[in-house]
C-alpha cells in the first residue's frame, strides 16, 4: 500500500512532470542555452563554493576547506587566477576530494540546498537500494539541452526515439530527457516484463505515473513492451515501422544490448539499417561497435550516470571506439594518473559535488577532430573504464562488494582461501558482455550451478533495481565458473576484479 506522503509525492510529481512534457525545449532554444552555460563555468563553480559549501557547515566539504586551511576568499582568489581547472587541480591536491565510496557514504549531506526534489530516482547499487538522486526539472531540461547538441551535429533534429532498458530510475531519467527536446519518445521498451507479477510494484506505480503526467502535458507516452534481450523483435518491429516511414528511429540502449539486439536482427534476417544506437552503461569496444555496424547501425557512444547526466558524447571522427565529447558546460574534469576526478557545475544539479572519483579511468586531451561537436566542446575522453567497479546491463556494483563475496562468501561456502577466487570482465567476440569466475583447482570438487547462484545472490541482496538485472544476466548466461588459477598482471598483483583485454582494443 502507498503511504499518505508517498502518495502526495506522487501527485506533485504528476503536476509538475505535466508541466515539464507541456513545454518542451526546441533545438534553437537548446543550443542558446547550452551556449550560455558554456559562458559562466567558473562564476557558477564560485556561486557553488559560497552557497553549498561555505554557508553550509554541514556539508562534508566544509571540512575539507578547513582542514585545508582554504577559506571563500582563498578558493575565490584560485579561481580567478588559474581558472577552473587549474583550481580543482589546486584544491584536489589539498586534499579537496572524495573517493566514490565516500560520495555515496556522505549523499544525503551532499545534496544540492539549491536544487528542488521533483523526480525520485535512484543510482545503481548492489547493497543496498542505491544512492537516492532527487532531481530538479530544470536540470533534467538541461540534460535534455545537451542531448541537443549531440542530435544537431548529427542532423537528428526530427529522428524518432525510444527506449530500451529495464524499468526503473534510469528509464524514468531518460524518458524524461528525450522528452524535454522535441517530440516525445514513440517507443518504450522493457528488458523484463512490466507484467510479471514478482516485479517489485514501485516500477509499476513510477510507469504508470510517468505515464499520466505525459498525457495530462499533451506529449503521451507509449506503454512499455515486454522485449527481452534473447528475443529483441518489439523493438526491431518499432525500428522497422520507423524506418518504412523515412524517419531515423534513435532508440537509447546499453552497449551489450545493442550488440544482442544487432546480432539477433542479423541471425533472423530482419533489417533494421540506418537505425541509431545511443549507447552508455558499459564499456564501448571495437567488438561491440562491430557488431552493431554489421547490422548496419550507427552507434552513439555516451558516458555518464543518473547523478551527473550525460558526461560525453561520442565523436563523429572518432580516433577510437570511445572517443568521446566531454560536455564541459555541465561538468568539469580533471586526471591524477588517468583516474578521472568529476566536479557539477549546473547550479541544480542533484549533488554538490567537487572532485569526486566516480571510479573511472580514461585519457583525455584536446585535440582537433575537426567533428560538429568539437566546436562546443573541444576537450575529449577515450579509453573510459573502470577501475573500481563492475557494470553489466547499466548496474553498477562497487568493487569492494564483490571483494566480500570472492574473499570470505565464496570460500566459507566452498572452501579454498580468499585469494582462490577471481571475477574476471570480459565479452565475446561479438561484443556481448561475459563474466568469468575462476576458481583456483586446488579448492577442489564443486557444484558450478551452486557457486554461480550463491554469486549472484550476494551481489545483488537488497536491491530492487539489482535483482532486476540478476535475471537479465541469468537469462543471457552472462556470468559461467572457469576452473583455473587466477590471472596476475605484469606486476604479478592478483587483482579481485580483472578486466580482460581484448586484442580488437589494443
Amino acid at each position: 500500500m502507498l503511504t499518505i506522503s508517498e502518495l502526495l509525492s506522487g501527485t506533485s510529481f504528476v503536476a509538475l512532470a505535466a508541466r515539464y512534457f507541456r513545454r518542451p525545449l526546441n533545438f534553437d532554444s537548446a543550443l542558446e542555452r547550452v551556449a550560455e552555460l558554456s559562458r559562466d563555468r567558473e562564476a557558477r563553480f564560485a556561486g557553488i563554493l559560497r552557497h553549498s559549501v561555505f554557508d553550509k557547515p554541514d556539508n562534508p566539504y566544509f571540512a575539507l576547506f578547513r582542514a585545508a586551511g582554504c577559506e571563500w576568499g582563498d578558493a575565490e582568489n584560485l579561481l580567478r587566477q588559474d581558472g577552473l581547472e587549474s583550481a580543482l587541480h589546486r584544491l584536489h591536491e589539498k586534499g579537496i576530494r572524495l573517493s566514490v565510496s565516500e560520495f555515496k557514504a556522505a549523499s544525503a549531506k551532499l545534496r544540492n540546498p539549491r536544487a528542488a526534489h521533483h523526480v525520485r530516482a535512484r543510482s545503481g547499487g548492489s547493497r543496498s537500494e542505491g544512492t537516492p538522486v532527487l532531481i530538479d526539472l530544470r536540470f533534467q531540461r538541461d540534460c535534455a539541452a545537451s542531448l541537443a547538441v549531440m542530435l544537431a551535429a548529427q542532423g537528428g533534429e526530427n529522428w524518432e526515439k525510444g527506449d530500451w532498458e529495464t524499468l526503473g530510475a534510469g528509464a524514468r531519467f531518460r524518458i524524461l530527457k528525450l522528452a524535454g527536446i522535441g517530440e516525445p519518445p514513440t517507443g518504450w521498451f522493457s528488458q523484463v516484463d512490466p507484467a510479471d507479477p514478482s516485479l517489485p510494484a514501485v516500477f509499476s506505480w513510477n510507469t504508470a505515473a510517468l505515464r499520466f503526467a505525459a498525457r495530462l502535458g499533451g506529449a503521451p507516452l507509449p506503454k512499455p513492451q515486454f522485449a527481452p534481450v534473447a528475443a529483441p523483435d518489439a523493438v526491431i518491429d518499432w525500428c522497422q515501422s520507423v524506418l518504412r516511414q523515412r524517419r531515423t528511429p534513435m532508440l537509447f540502449t546499453f552497449p551489450s544490448s545493442a550488440v544482442a539486439l544487432c546480432a539477433y536482427a542479423n541471425r533472423k534476417g530482419r533489417d533494421i539499417a540506418g537505425a541509431r544506437l545511443l549507447i552508455s552503461g558499459e564499456p564501448v569496444t571495437e567488438a561491440r561497435l562491430r557488431t552493431i555496424r554489421s547490422a548496419g547501425c550507427i552507434p552513439l557512444p555516451r558516458y555518464g550516470s543518473v547523478e551527473t547526466g550525460a558526461i560525453a558524447y561520442g565523436c563523429l571522427n572518432p580516433r577510437c571506439s570511445d572517443d568521446m565529447h566531454h560536455v564541459s558546460h555541465m561538468t568539469a574534469l580533471i586526471a591524477h594518473a588517468g583516474r578521472l576526478s568529476l566536479t557539477m557545475l549546473h547550479p541544480c544539479a542533484p549533488f554538490t559535488m567537487i572532485n569526486v572519483s566516480m571510479g573511472d579511468m580514461a585519457e583525455s586531451d584536446s585535440h582537433s577532430c575537426g567533428c560538429a561537436l568539437s566546436s562546443r566542446w573541444p576537450a575529449h575522453l577515450r579509453e573510459i573504464r573502470s577501475y573500481e567497479k563492475l557494470t553489466g546491463g547499466g548496474v553498477t556494483f562497487l568493487g569492494a562488494d564483490v571483494i566480500r563475496i570472492l574473499e570470505v562468501v565464496l570460500p566459507e561456502a566452498f572452501g579454498g582461501a580468499p585469494t582462490d577466487y577471481q571475477l574476471v570482465e570480459d565479452e565475446t567476440e561479438g561484443g556481448l558482455p561475459s563474466l568469468t569466475l575462476r576458481v583456483h583447482p586446488s579448492v577442489g570438487s564443486l557444484d558450478a550451478e551452486a557457486v554461480k547462484a550463491l554469486f549472484l545472490r550476494e551481489l545483488t541482496n537488497g536491491s530492487d533495481a539489482s535483482r532486476v538485472m540478476t535475471s537479465v544476466w541469468s537469462a543471457g548466461d552472462v556470468l559461467r565458473i572457469e576452473r583455473r588459477d587466477p590471472g596476475l598482471t605484469q606486476a604479478g598483483k592478483l587483482l579481485h576484479l580483472h578486466l580482460a583485454r581484448r586484442q580488437s582494443d589494443s
